[in-house]
């Protein structure tokens, strides 16, 4: 009887391995054909939007075409810390890009055009455990 059970585990976790390593192909040959990259959200600054650990998918764009609303990926400026916000507004003089979390109170510092990664996408949630606490 244990042996029996034993196999009915081994058969489930088997199949789960197999059906999660399918998803995995099928999520990163989506990306490729998409041309997206993945970023892991580190902080909770885009709640209740994007979550701390969610993998949320980044496709390039040019900056013209950006809009207020938009949620973006870019480098902060003299960083490499990557920041992923939403866009309140763009100044026509400079080119700045205004950003700002949605759960946070003011706005970031203007981004560089030069500094966008991208336009985001979609995301999966679930990957907390990749995040330093």
């Amino acid at each position: 009887m244990i042996k029996r059970t034993l196999f009915i585990a081994a058969r489930i976790a088997a199949v789960f391995i197999t059906l999660v390593a399918v998803v995995l192909v099928i999520m990163f040959t989506v990306n490729i054909i998409l041309g997206t990259k993945p970023y892991i959200v580190s902080t909770d600054s885009m709640s209740d939007t994007l979550f701390k650990g969610d993998m949320i998918f980044v496709k390039e764009i040019n900056p013209s075409g950006l809009k207020e609303g938009d949620i973006i990926t870019y480098t902060m400026t003299n960083s490499n810390i990557v920041v992923t916000h939403r866009v309140v507004r763009i100044e026509e003089e400079t080119g700045f890009i205004i950003t700002k979390g949605d759960n946070n109170q003011s706005e970031d510092a203007p981004a560089l055009p030069e500094n966008l990664i991208g336009l985001y996408v979609y995301k999966i949630p679930g990957f907390k455990f990749l995040v330093k606490e």
